[in-house]
């Protein structure tokens, strides 16, 4: 045998083993199917619309922190684009606005409302404002349904900043892109140009790692990619993180335009913060949907100010408090971990039995798998649940239902295939003899053997149900132990065994194994304090060449046989 031959043979070897391992064990065949079921489905995007739907519900359970203390954003209101008498908002009041802003000394002001046309009065005035080194503007990349806007004339690009905001297929906002780079422009966000010059970053501060992160001063910010997380499908396009949000509502203190132009604002709210200005009026239609619009409340939608207020919130927390960033595993840990819930699920469901039960343990199950998801994401960890808990329910069902299958076709008492099952596999034996002799003219022979026990209805009488029935079990193993692994065994009656044997080259073979069986029924059974001895008829039905047959009419020749043999006499 060559060397190949040999490799190709313990190939199969090992292939046959690791099958019949996974035919005697269904718990772990189970959750390894429906591990892979559900993973499958889950990398086409199958599952995300559900777990993003479960991650928004964690964010909402989530406790609130309080309002960012170095924040202030002024609002445009409704009632100020009446009190103004027009949108847009004049040049004219803008620089205004930001003149009596800068009278209190912030550190940073960041302009939410493009400014790439001039409004008049006042555009000199407020291009003047603009150019202060602590105010960022705004400007739109733009996308396939959205034309680019560009910054307003003459303020220094480093003072610029994306107002793109990303949204998931959903159109919910729950990623912030901080970076984006082309061949010769560095796009830099809205809110990570208000974190820069809040903080005084210096260059040397600052640094993109091609490909997966960017650090601010020793933070680092992992990108994440296509996969990250409960994505399958996600457009990780330019340097994203998931946005930390820091309240449902209240990430800062809001007062409105009207009441910074009337000096109507404490000093103490302005000094050394950064100030965000951008319309919260809903007519503006500067608004997007959070996981906290998708409550059943029904919140009103959040505006464009104030989610990038949410974002430079989480800068500035991440880089000085030290606020965690969202974090997962990877995908081959989401595997296993999807794979031992499925497990959990098929050995609760192989372990009860009673429907009632079942339920119970089902739900603890469900509800653990949630309360350790919701305990992980307190700690900004974001793990898998909505596949955990399909494969957890998928395999107990699929246990389940194996269990009753396999109810119906084996018996209870000894664990063997019944009749019903045992007759199947007889024709499909028979089937096989068929094909077999038409394929190569020659015959496949089989045989099948009856062993009744003789006396067992005496036994039952005398010793009762359930020395009777551990007789059938003990009398059940004996029999197994000198089958060999290919022939098939089955319980067909109340004393009543049935033995396939599939392939038979001489019938002396099958007078033997006769033989050493009755001589097996015979040795005493000790069960309890009781020794108890029986014997068993055999009854032979050997296959005969080019002769139909049918199951049923196999198993009627061996019962006859059998009669035959005990009529002669018992262990005959």
């Amino acid at each position: 045998m060559t060397l190949s031959q040999r490799s190709l043979t313990g190939l199969l070897r090992t292939s046959r083993r690791l099958t019949v391992f996974l035919i005697k064990h269904p718990v772990f065949l189970t959750s390894l199917l429906l591990t892979g079921l559900v993973v499958g489905i889950r990398q086409v995007g199958g599952i995300q619309p559900w777990e993003l739907l479960t991650y928004d519900q964690l964010v909402r359970f989530r406790p609130d922190k309080e309002p960012d203390p170095r924040l202030l954003i002024v609002a445009i209101t409704e009632e100020d684009i009446r009190a103004q008498n027009r949108w847009p908002i004049s040049d004219e009041v803008i620089a205004q606005l930001l003149q009596r802003l800068q009278q209190q000394q912030p550190r940073t002001i960041g302009l939410d409302i493009y400014r790439d046309v001039p409004h008049p009065p006042g555009h000199q005035d407020l291009l003047k404002q603009l150019r202060a080194p602590n105010v960022i503007s705004i400007r739109l990349l733009g996308n396939e349904t959205k034309d680019a806007v560009p910054a307003p004339q003459g303020v220094p690009e480093n003072q610029v900043g994306l107002s793109d905001i990303v949204v998931d297929p959903d159109v919910v906002v729950r990623r912030s892109l901080l970076f984006a780079k082309t061949e010769d422009v560095d796009f830099y966000s809205f809110a990570l140009r208000l974190a820069l010059n809040y903080l005084r970053i210096q260059p040397s501060q600052f640094k993109v790692h091609q490909g997966n992160s960017i650090q601010l001063r020793n933070t680092i910010f992992p990108s994440l990619s296509a996969t990250s997380g409960s994505y399958e499908t996600l457009d990780d396009r330019g340097y994203q993180i998931m946005l930390n949000y820091r309240t449902a509502k209240n990430v800062a203190r809001q007062v409105t335009l009207t009441q910074v132009l009337e000096g109507k604002v404490e000093p103490s709210w302005i000094k050394d913060k950064m100030v965000l200005i951008g319309t919260t009026a809903p007519s503006v239609r500067d608004l997007f949907l959070t996981p906290y619009n998708l409550s059943s409340n029904k919140s009103p939608e959040t505006p464009g100010v104030v989610v990038h207020a949410q974002k430079a919130s989480h800068l500035l927390s991440t880089v000085l408090d030290g606020y965690p960033l969202i974090w997962f595993w990877s995908d081959a840990v989401e595997s296993l971990w999807i794979w031992a819930w499925a497990g959990a699920g098929a050995l609760l469901a192989w372990r009860f039995r009673h429907p009632l039960w079942l339920g119970i343990a089902g739900v603890i199950g469900v509800g653990s798998l949630f309360g350790i998801s919701y305990v992980v994401f307190l700690q900004a960890g974001w793990v898998p649940f909505v596949p955990a808990a399909i494969a957890f329910v998928g395999s107990g069902v699929a246990v389940v239902t194996y269990r009753l299958l396999y109810d119906a076709l084996h018996d209870e008492l000894t664990g063997l295939p019944n009749r019903a099952l045992f007759v199947s596999r007889l024709q499909t034996v028979i089937d096989q003899r068929k094909q077999f002799s038409n394929q190569t003219n020659e015959d496949s022979s089989f045989a099948v053997l009856l062993l009744g026990l003789d006396s067992f209805k005496a036994i039952n009488d005398s010793f009762g149900h359930r020395v009777a029935d551990e007789l059938l079990a003990s009398i059940a193993n004996r029999i197994k132990s000198c089958l060999h692994p290919k022939d098939q065994m089955a319980r067909v009656g109340g004393d009543e065994f049935a033995i396939l044997l599939r392939h038979v080259r001489d019938p002396d073979e099958v007078a033997y194994l006769a033989n050493r069986l009755q001589k097996q029924v015979k040795i005493p059974f000790a069960l309890g304090e009781q020794d108890i001895v029986t014997t068993a008829s055999v009854g032979i039905v050997l296959d005969q060449p080019n002769q139909p047959y049918q199951p049923e009419d196999v198993l009627r020749d061996a019962h006859t046989a059998m009669n035959q043999a005990k009529a002669a006499g018992k262990a005959r």
